[in-house]
């Protein structure tokens, strides 16, 4: 795998459509794993290099380096988290959860896939 890390052009649309459709196309994939960890930056992990784009730069890109098992790692993510308040038998309301049930959130939405 290849991560990329680009900076958007000025006048590049902040549209997270436009700029997936963007990224599939440069690296020749229809779902490559992205992320937007600031205004202008986008982060890319694809199965090819990305190619040259108008619309960024590519400050670098190699290969992915996996970590050694047992290797303890810091993630960063931007959740959303909520529960469901249902009334009268519907289907319920999102609603957002206080800062005390965030990780307990967390923790039941990766039970399995995180140890």
């Amino acid at each position: 795998m290849i991560l990329t890390h680009l900076r958007l052009s000025r006048g590049a649309p902040h549209d997270t459509r436009w700029l997936h459709q963007r990224i599939a196309e440069a690296a020749n994939e229809p779902r490559p794993l992205w992320a937007f960890p600031r205004p202008g930056v986008v982060i890319t992990q694809t199965a090819l290099p990305i190619r040259s784009v108008q619309w960024a730069t590519i400050e670098s890109q190699g290969e992915v380096v996996c970590c050694a098992d047992g290797a303890a790692v810091q993630l960063a993510l931007i959740a959303n988290p909520t529960r469901a308040l249902r009334e009268h038998g519907g289907r319920g309301t999102r609603t957002p959860l206080a800062e005390a049930g965030w990780d307990d959130w967390l923790r039941h939405k990766l039970a399995g896939a995180v140890d």
